[in-house]
């Protein structure tokens, strides 16, 4: 056992600890990829046939990474499906193989691997049944209650015939509880290929689906070495893709061979659940993992985006643009929401996508305000701090396709908030949700809560748009403004923290300049009473403070419920005569409760142009922006009238 974090330090000698040598074979550790579990869960397989049952055992590590403390369970899972440990009783080949008599070593019931995923352990081996008198190998799989050692499922893939035979098993899970197995197959049909199994969890319990062999053997395989086994090995490792939804699988199969040498060789295959997974990008580099486990701001959705006119030809996807109010509801802006199939199985065609605004505040809750009714100023009603947009039905759309929807937006007007927000009153908020039921959760994985971000952050079906994207030219001394609000019941304890970028997307900003932030309504209130603390500032007197390193912050804000205040923040080079091409603010707010922090949300400000925020065509790395036609025909007729001039010039 190794301390991973002291192994990442770099040391010359880092600690190791050795367990004893007597407490059982080939004890697995699971991947743990539980991220809030501090012990670790080991597995080995202990007794396949006694008294009628199959057992294996449960083993743990706890204590600390500098001190961990290995203990033996008393836990024995077990099932009334015996098997045998070994083929036989001379460790002699045991699977067929095509074209030949000579057999191939399928090893022994060993455990293979073991995952620890949502609360449960999952591990995998092969078994030789029956277990008296094997005729055959397949494959055994475990879901355990570690805590208990309580099964869960337990399952098998086999053949009762005894044709085919199946070993070397590997096993991964998905964050909906999918699970893959990948292992080799035999038979005297056949040379030694690879197979997998899949299980989407809403099978019947302890089922998988029909074996899939998704590469033949070519050839026949004998390969005993310096000894008398024609060895197969244990050469099977299965995992989730980043994505945390398909899988990959790495299977051993028997290729042809080469100078007379018979050979082996591994085949990777990718596996897609077979059920749509629609998803909207909460960041341009977004997967659809579930949870979005990136650190970076989740209301910089590269999927929604703002025309001031229509785009139908959709020619400036993915490029955002300011929203312009205009009077009366004819004259429109445009959003678009791209919404994405990772699945594969096409959608039904009878989920939604609902489109909401908000006045932009970094601490932005849910429901309220997206669903409308909800104003600033009770009474007179006249500023409005949210509503919908608009819901369409969704088209049918493919396996692994995409669609783009649009909505026209009559944008409430800036000058009703100028009195309560000052110079934030052009900012909103934009927020698109794909239901795929009328009931709740609507189809969520994880079911919302008040904590937008957190929403967000968890499902990937819910995208959320909070950047203003200014077109005066850095320098100008224009300042971003953000809202700064307690929209709870209770009052609550807030951290704010600034980052700045520099046109190239890097957190360099703060090296040729610096941030001058003045505090507004009871935020500034609240800081008169509670200077300023925290990292990376220097306070100024009177609400006003500068930021002088990246990712500084200020901590221990007391703001009441129902409260919001404004932070003004301006950036002054270090070189006034430097022209800087653009560069972008961020800040985010967090709540701090019970020890622990989370956060609530943020608003990002663009100046200019910066890399990945979508502020002209090219910047997205993943989509391919052209130009539209007409780009082409102004170009043509410039070139005409250029050439026209000059052949009058000559004439």
């Amino acid at each position: 056992m190794f301390d991973k974090a002291a192994l990442y330090a770099g040391p010359s000698a880092p600690t190791v600890t050795s367990l004893a040598t007597t407490l059982g074979s080939t004890i697995v550790p699971a991947i743990t990829l539980d991220n809030t579990v501090n012990n670790m869960t080991l597995v080995n397989n202990w007794n396949g046939s006694s008294g009628g049952n199959g057992f294996i055992r449960l083993y743990t590590i706890t204590g600390t990474p500098a001190a961990p403390v290995f203990s033996t369970t008393m836990l024995f899972p077990s099932v009334t499906q015996p098997w045998a440990d070994f083929p036989n009783g001379t460790g002699a080949d045991f699977a067929p193989q095509n074209t030949v008599t000579s057999l191939i070593q399928n090893n022994d019931s060993r455990m293979q691997n073991a995952v620890f995923r949502n609360g449960s352990l999952w591990c995998t081996h092969t078994g030789f049944v029956p277990a008296a008198a094997p005729t055959h190998s397949q494959i055994q799989w475990w879901q355990v209650d570690p805590a208990t050692g309580t099964v869960q499922q337990f399952g098998t893939v086999t053949d009762a015939t005894a044709t085919n035979f199946f070993a070397f098993p590997s096993i991964a899970v998905n964050a909906y509880n999918d699970v893959l197995l990948g292992y080799s197959s035999y038979s005297a049909a056949q040379f030694g290929s690879c197979n997998y199994s899949f299980r989407l969890h809403t099978d019947p319990a302890n089922s998988m689906q029909p074996t899939v062999q998704f590469k033949a053997g070519a050839a026949k395989y004998l390969k005993t070495g310096s000894g008398t086994k024609n060895r197969w090995g244990d050469y099977s490792s299965t995992c989730i893709d980043p994505d945390d939804f398909s899988f990959w699988t790495i299977q051993e199969f028997a290729d042809n061979p080469v100078a007379s040498v018979d050979q082996w060789n591994t085949e990777w295959n990718h596996v897609v659940p077979p059920v749509p997974d629609l998803f909207v990008k909460d960041r341009v580099e977004d997967v659809g993992a579930e949870p979005e486990v990136s650190a970076l701001p989740m209301w910089q959705s590269d999927d929604i985006w703002l025309r001031k006119t229509q785009d139908a030809a959709h020619a400036f996807a993915h490029i955002t643009e300011d929203a312009e109010f205009r009077t009366g509801t004819s004259n429109p802006d445009y959003i678009y929401v791209e919404v994405r199939n990772r699945g594969a199985a096409a959608s039904a065609g009878t989920e939604k996508l609902i489109l909401y605004w908000a006045k932009a505040s970094t601490g932005l809750s849910w429901p309220n305000p997206w669903n409308g009714g909800i104003y600033f100023d009770p009474g007179p009603n006249t500023m409005l701090m949210g509503n919908i947009i608009g819901t369409v039905n969704l088209p049918v759309i493919a396996a692994g396709g995409n669609t783009i929807l649009e909505f026209p937006w009559n944008t409430p007007d800036p000058g009703l908030y100028a009195t309560a927000f000052g110079g934030d009153q052009n900012h909103f908020c934009l927020l698109a949700r794909v239901t795929t039921s009328t009931t709740t959760p609507f189809g969520m994985t994880f079911p919302e809560t008040t904590g937008l971000y957190a929403n967000v952050q968890n499902n990937n079906n819910i995208a959320w748009k909070n950047i203003e994207v200014y077109n005066l030219l850095p320098g100008t001394g224009a300042p971003a403004f953000a809202v700064i609000a307690n929209l709870t019941d209770q009052s609550m304890m807030a951290k704010i923290r600034f980052s700045a970028m520099d046109s190239n997307g890097n957190p360099l900003l703060l090296q040729k300049g610096k941030l001058r932030v003045t505090a507004g309504g009871k935020l500034l209130e609240a800081l008169k009473k509670n200077p300023p603390a925290g990292e990376g500032i220097k306070d100024i007197g009177n609400g006003q403070f500068e930021i002088i390193t990246e990712d500084a912050f200020i901590q221990h804000i007391t703001l009441n419920a129902k409260d919001f205040g404004t932070l003004k923040i301006e950036y002054f080079p270090n070189d006034g005569n430097e022209k800087l091409t653009g560069y972008a603010l961020t800040i985010t707010q967090i709540e701090e409760k019970n020890g622990g922090e989370q956060i609530l949300g943020g608003q990002t400000a663009v100046f200019g142009k910066v890399a990945g925020f979508g502020t002209s065509p090219g910047e997205t790395a993943t989509n391919n922006h052209h130009w539209p036609w007409w780009y082409w025909i102004l170009i043509i007729l410039a070139i005409l009238v250029i050439l026209g001039l000059l052949f009058k010039k000559k004439k």
